[in-house]
């Protein structure tokens, strides 16, 4: 985890109310008490950049302070509301749109150009909240008039005005299937809405009646199954929390405990994962409370995944998540600031793709929204969500002693119980801390927590979490006290008791950046670039000279330039050189005439390797991001891959564990690790799973052995998995030989095992990046393997599969199809390996030669 203040976001030092990510995750919105609406570049804040980066636009059609800004779920619409009691519905204008119709925007040069589309009219007080519905055709809003108002965002129409509420209404959410509007309200009451006919379907009372001082915001979620309800500011026992609602019963299920603060803004992470250790799909919920305080929760987990106080002088008001599966959360604060936050996967889990995602929630509501006016999930449905328990088992692991059974009734409901937790975590920070333009904030290791059930006379039940602090390896249980005493991270320390110690978070890979030397050169086939640091040097200055050399005496000079700073690395083919100097700027010029291509950019820190190969240029930064641009045919640059984090990769290994990046089919990213300057293994970014999947391992070549070695013929100068695969075979031999060395002791059936592993991994790798050349040679190793190993039904599958006979199972064809392969060719291939390989086979490929000869 990553944690960054940056404080050239912000709105003039006045309250930042608002922040959402655009759906694409390349701008983000801010919304302020100014009245205004800046949109900002995110790339700025992934690279953490110390320098302000000038907002791409400003809005200034609101004549009242923004309390929200929401990116539309479809097209690049962004919505806003605010005190003056409007919406609007914002759309950047075409380049080629007339100054006088761009508004008073006041955007500087270069800036983009957004107009206010439509106004939403209706509210009779101040707009607070909206909320898009999931297919972008309805907007809720919220008001201090005490309605909520449901939008036609085509019509601008108002659909239906609720007026429930007895009170401000301060937040409003659809679920996940739209087929659900909730609203929370000062009346201290959640009301729940079926869309199909705008009736009431719940109303839930009980969290809140015991809150007393009223929230700016209260900005509750649903979470990403739609299977929850997370409501802002309710009490247990007078201890603030956030409630969780279950979607089945319609009322409260669970309370999430630890902020000091009420808890008034949620947001759901927009994708399903897989939480580490566990296989069923969880929900992660961000919660931000007037305590300055910001949670993660994951759904099954009893702790949060990352609680972090004093993160902000005032109240959290709002918070957002990169809607494109990046692990990045936003959040603001009354105090005019930001904080960016950025997770690694590991910390997270899988990511559920969108087809997955699809099929579950296919599972859980059906093909129809017509006929769910109401939407409950069975025990099927969750059974569906864990399924390591089975249906017969009951669920509810904190329901009531005198709650009847159900366990044995398939299709009823099943209440889902997850229990609450505290954030006795502290990361602090000092006031010069505060003030730093860009500071990682480290969360504290979340402290156990012990509960006590309890009943009131009414029959309702308690649940009064105890802190559990260590000391001396032993643990000491102090009691949750009431509301007078309540208990502190600073009373535990003055009873003698140690404070939860700093958890140690992974930080970002460091790379050495590449330094200046006096002179150097780079060789090309008809000329050679020569760079002499230090040419002129006046005032401070250090110039560097850069020279393009024609003939063999290096003494023709063709052209030449002059730089600002010293150049430290330079890259170049036939068509294009890239310098990087010291100052952090890329220099990209035209090698045949050396006239500028780019005005200089930045790529956030200095330059750690610089590379021109295959048409493209790649960029890594000394905190391990990469780069990657494709050079055009006119020589301008088209982007490819942008700010990918290597430091998963090369997390636990030394500084010079980068040693190569390069290309695959696809545009696929391929990266080469090292050890001690022997190449260990290859990683490939996985655009689906949004990670680095392990392409290929000196394990695996070893474990291959010498039946790979018939692929080497295959091997071309083309990027690809076999070209991968040989560069392992040669760069990482020493390492390959210690391998094999080392499996030779291994027992007879577990090198097989081995070999053939290794052999799928590089298979799958292939198929996923659609290299058919790849994978054809794969396939016949794969099959040369089974043939060696005596493996004759698997064998038998591998062909049946290639001829697509019935039966013929999902599994099976997966295994050996991949996208520009024909089939009955690499079964050919196949069976005419077998026929060189050993006479022990001849009955298997006469019957498949039969058969192909059918065809």
């Amino acid at each position: 985890m990553k944690i960054v203040k940056p404080d050239w976001i912000s709105h003039e030092g006045v309250p930042i109310h608002s922040v959402d990510i655009s759906k694409d995750g390349t701008r983000l919105a801010t919304g302020g008490l100014d009245t205004k609406i800046r949109l900002w570049d995110m790339k700025p804040l992934r690279r953490s950049q110390l320098s302000p980066s000038t907002c791409l636009a400003e809005l200034t059609d609101h004549t009242g302070g923004v309390n929200c800004v929401r990116w539309a779920p479809r097209h690049n619409i962004l919505a806003s509301c605010s005190d003056d009691h409007y919406i609007f519905l914002w759309q950047a204008l075409d380049a080629a749109v007339d100054e006088d119709d761009i508004g008073t925007f006041g955007q500087t040069a270069g800036a983009e150009a957004w107009k206010a589309i439509r106004t939403l009219r209706g509210h009779q007080a101040e707009v607070n909240s909206l909320a898009w519905s999931p297919d972008g055709s309805m907007l809720a809003s919220s008001s201090v008039d005490t309605h909520v108002l449901v939008w036609n965002t085509t019509s601008g129409k108002v659909i239906k005005q609720l007026t429930n509420h007895g009170n401000h209404v301060k937040g409003v959410a659809f679920d996940p299937m739209g087929l659900y509007l909730a609203s929370q309200g000062d009346d201290r009451a959640v009301r729940i809405f079926n869309t199909s006919n705008w009736e009431p379907a719940a109303v839930i009372t009980d969290p809140f009646q015991k809150t007393s001082v009223k929230s700016l915001f209260l900005r509750l979620s649903w979470s990403t199954d739609g299977l929850n309800l997370v409501a802002m500011h309710a009490a247990n026992d007078a201890f603030p929390v956030s409630t969780v609602i279950d979607r089945k019963e319609l009322r409260r299920s669970m309370d999430f405990v630890g902020h000091t603060g009420p808890p008034i803004a949620s947001r759901s992470y927009p994708h399903l994962v897989k939480a580490n250790g566990s296989d069923d799909p969880s929900s992660v919920m961000a919660i931000g409370g007037e305590d300055g305080a910001l949670s993660i929760w994951v759904t099954g987990k009893k702790y949060p995944l990352a609680a972090i106080q004093q993160l902000f002088l005032k109240s959290v008001v709002d918070c957002t998540w990169n809607p494109n599966g990046a692990l990045e959360l936003i959040a603001c604060s009354l105090d005019g600031s930001v904080a960016y936050i950025r997770f690694n996967p590991k910390e997270f889990g899988m990511v559920f793709t969108e087809t997955q995602a699809k099929k579950l929630f296919l599972k859980l509501y059906g093909q129809s929204k017509n006929n769910m006016a109401t939407i409950v999930s069975s025990a099927a449905a969750y059974s569906l969500l864990n399924p390591k328990v089975p249906m017969s088992q009951s669920m509810d692991v904190s329901a009531d002693k005198g709650d009847k059974d159900d366990s044995d009734t398939l299709g009823q409901p099943v209440v889902r119980r997850l229990q609450p937790t505290s954030l006795n975590t502290s990361s602090s920070l000092s006031s010069n801390q505060q003030a730093s333009s860009v500071r990682t904030v480290p969360a504290r290791r979340i402290v156990p927590v012990q509960q006590a059930e309890s009943r009131t006379k009414e029959g309702k039940r308690r649940i009064m979490p105890s802190t559990t602090a260590q000391t001396n390896g032993s643990t000491s249980t102090i009691p949750s006290p009431k509301r007078a005493n309540r208990p502190s991270l600073e009373g535990n320390v003055a009873a003698g008791l140690a404070p939860a110690p700093f958890r140690k978070l992974p930080q970002l890979h460091q790379l050495p950046a590449a330094a200046a030397k006096d002179e150097f050169h780079l060789r090309l086939k008809d000329r050679v670039l020569q760079v002499t640091n230090n040419y002129d040097e006046h005032a401070g200055h250090h110039l560097a000279l850069i020279r393009c050399l024609l003939d063999q005496t290096n003494e023709a000079v063709h052209w030449r330039i002059a730089l600002n700073s010293s150049c430290t690395c330079m890259a170049a083919d036939d068509r294009v050189v890239a310098i990087a100097t010291k100052d952090g700027l890329v220099h990209v010029i035209n090698v045949s005439q050396g006239d500028r291509l780019l005005p200089p950019f930045t790529v956030g820190r200095n330059v750690a390797l610089l590379k021109v190969v295959d048409g493209c240029l790649f960029v890594v930064t000394s905190d391990a991001r990469l780069n990657v641009w494709r050079v055009e045919d006119s020589l301008s640059l088209q982007a490819l891959h942008s700010d990918r984090d290597l430091s998963s990769v090369l997390a636990g290994r030394g500084k010079d564990a980068l040693a190569d990046v390069g290309l695959l089919p696809g545009d696929h990213l391929a990266v080469y690790v090292q050890d001690s300057k022997r190449l260990t293994s290859v990683f490939s970014w996985d655009t689906t799973l949004h990670l680095w999947s392990q392409l290929a391992s000196h394990k695996a070549v070893a474990a291959l052995g010498a039946v790979a070695k018939p692929v080497d013929a295959l091997s071309s100068s083309k990027p690809s998995v076999l070209r991968v695969l040989r560069r392992m075979q040669t760069a990482g031999q020493p390492l390959v030989a210690e391998s094999l060395a080392q499996t030779a002791g291994l027992k007879p059936v577990t090198k097989p095992l081995l070999k053939l592993d290794s052999c799928q991994q590089m298979l799958v790798t292939a198929r996923r990046l659609e290299d058919a050349a790849s994978f054809e040679a794969l396939l016949v190793l794969y099959a040369r393997v089974l043939a060696e190993e005596k493996q004759a039904e698997q064998l038998r599958r591998v062909c049946k599969g290639l001829l697509g006979l019935p039966p013929v199972s999902e599994a099976d064809l997966r295994l050996v199809t991949c996208p520009g392969v024909d089939p009955k060719q690499l079964l050919r291939k196949v069976l005419t390996m077998l026929t060189t390989q050993s006479a022990h086979y001849g009955k298997l490929v006469d019957e498949f030669v039969e058969r192909l000869n059918e065809e």
